[in-house]
């Protein structure tokens, strides 16, 4: 089925409405019969025998909100909606008037009327200082984005050289048209690193309203690396906290402080190893904090900030700057036994939890946010590719957070049920203190996976995935597609454009790379950017033109 015609692509374009005078001397008609309907109105509804013979009012298809949030005001009184009533209808009837008399009216739609779309694509990898050595099979991918605070048109990117080798960092100042590209040497052996950072895992990347970027390297341990452009120098690399040596820590979340230039917050997840490898026992595992004040240079002694229980794990942490200023951390727990079946390529069912801080010392008890998939997809013709993990062509991995206007936070993530392809979505309403159901909100009659979620300045919430929706069984390639849905009304409808593809991602693989999630990585990003939203993703042959994969940028704008 062509995903573009399937039911849920729901377009909301509404267009003004205007209405111009061909109707002069009518007006101040208009306006006495609205107040005389108003007044009528008003009476129906304050009579006590036709109020409570009033229709139930029908229930919305948006995604619910945590009880605790539905509602951020008191409701009216009972007698001022009447009255309120009144003043709406003769207001409109005062606008009518004004319309017939000959002066035009432009009454326009919801400010979420216009869906962004897709305007242009470009190529975000490419040459750069790399060493030869780090970059013999010119493949990139697990591209991060972020967009800087006070300058709308700057954006920085980084990425992953040579399956998980080394890393790049890319710029643009003209809101993605351009790229420029420097290596962040210090975070790879490879360019000139120490050695023990062989291999590079989950990049994940911030900025500051004064300029800096920031990248949290995973390599076993965790470095934060910062620079004022991502395409130029970049800082030797800082491992904050004490890690013991025969312990390991991943997921390196930077989050600037807006209020204090300079400042920056890390966490990070710490395990314990009772066990050797390749299935390790963890004892316990938790989030760690600490903070630098001097744009991540040095950082201050590490604080918990959640533990999980004896026997259970804490994976794939994320940080976010909630609406009202808190640090916002989201992460899976899973019991350790239950975390083998990821090693052997099950589908593994994580559950989320959220936890606050206003200031990185004290932290919220953790609250359930809904659950996460771990979810490998082998090739659905059962092809043994070259470089594939074990048989797991792609994978879903990790869940993706988001924040947004007043109060707004999202989590989406992939699932598979009987071969139907799934993203789920959850919300908050408070800043992640609580959370609604998690939710379908797109569905395939293939696998959906990586996907990623940002949410505007108006609160419209922009999806990210890849599918197999229109690959076709038993042809030579893999058909592959990027794309891209947005809600206007908390998921009650959706308006899906396609970004890229089909790629070929059988194609994408080389047998000589080692990988963190396959080809395209474990994860792809999305950024809400002024009118619009763009993604940053992993495409392979023949979109890809220079080695087995390229990154691009995806630009879409209210249309």
């Amino acid at each position: 089925m062509n995903p573009s015609t399937m039911p849920l692509t729901i377009d909301p374009t509404a267009p003004a409405f205007a209405l111009s005078g061909a109707l002069p001397g009518l007006g101040h008609g208009v306006m006495l019969a609205s107040v005389a309907c108003a007044i009528a109105l008003c009476w129906f509804l304050w009579s006590p025998g036709t109020r409570a013979k009033l229709p139930p009012r029908r229930p919305s298809r948006a995604l619910p909100l945590p009880r605790a949030s539905a509602s951020r005001g008191k409701a009216l009184p009972p007698r001022a909606i009447p009255q309120l009533l009144v003043v709406v209808i003769v207001l409109a009837g005062a606008g009518l008037s004004c319309a017939c008399d000959g002066v035009a009216v432009s009454v326009p739609a919801a400010e979420h009327s216009k869906a962004p779309g897709l305007i242009w694509t470009r190529v975000v990898s490419g040459p750069s200082a790399l060493p030869e050595a780090c970059r013999q099979q010119r493949a990139e991918s697990f591209p991060q984005i972020v967009q800087h605070p006070l300058e709308p048109q700057r954006l920085s990117v980084v990425y992953f050289q040579d399956g998980n080798l080394s890393a790049v960092g890319a710029a643009s100042t003209d809101g993605g048209h351009s790229w420029w590209r420097a290596p962040i040497s210090d975070a790879s052996a490879c360019a000139g690193g120490p050695d023990r950072r062989d291999r590079l895992f989950n990049p994940l990347i911030a900025a500051s309203a004064d300029g800096w970027v920031y990248f949290g390297a995973s390599h076993g341990r965790v470095s934060a690396h910062a620079s004022v452009d991502a395409a130029g120098a970049w800082n030797r690399g800082v491992e904050p906290g004490t890690l013991p040596p025969e312990d390991s820590a991943e997921n390196l979340n930077l989050l600037e402080d807006p209020q204090q230039p300079g400042r920056v917050q890390a966490l990070w997840t710490q395990f314990d190893y009772p066990a050797p490898e390749p299935f390790p026992l963890f004892t316990s595992s938790a989030l760690r904090t600490s903070a630098s004040s001097d744009h991540g240079r040095t950082f201050g002694p590490d604080r918990q900030a959640a533990r999980a229980p004896l026997g259970n794990l804490i994976i794939n942490g994320r940080l976010a700057r909630a609406s009202d200023g808190a640090m916002l951390a989201c992460y899976d727990s899973v019991p350790a036994l239950m975390l083998i079946n990821s090693f052997t390529l099950r589908r593994t069912a994580f559950s989320v939890f959220c936890t606050r801080s206003n200031d990185g010392e004290r932290w919220t008890t953790p609250v359930p946010a809904g659950p996460s998939v771990f979810l490998p997809l082998p090739d659905p013709e059962g092809v043994e590719t070259a470089g594939a993990e074990s048989g797991g062509i792609a994978f879903s991995a990790k869940f993706d957070l988001a924040t947004g206007p007043d109060g707004m936070a999202a989590l989406v993530h992939a699932d598979l049920q009987d071969g139907v392809g799934q993203l789920k979505l959850a919300l908050s309403g408070d800043g992640g203190r609580s959370w609604g159901p998690s939710a379908v909100v797109i569905e395939r009659d293939a696998p959906l996976f990586m996907p990623a979620v940002a949410i505007d300045a108006q609160g419209g919430i922009g999806l990210f995935w890849y599918d197999w929706t229109r690959d076709r069984a038993g042809d030579e390639p893999l058909s592959t597609d990027a794309w891209f849905a947005w809600s206007a009304d908390l998921g009650a409808s959706w308006t899906v454009r396609h970004l890229a593809g089909p790629f070929d991602l059988r194609a994408a693989y080389d047998a000589t790379l080692g990988y963190d999630g396959g080809a395209l990585g474990a994860y792809q990003d999305l950024v809400a950017m002024s009118e619009g939203f763009g993604a940053v993703f992993t495409v392979g042959p023949p979109l890809a033109t220079d080695g087995g994969t390229d990154v691009l940028f995806a630009r879409l704008l209210a249309e």
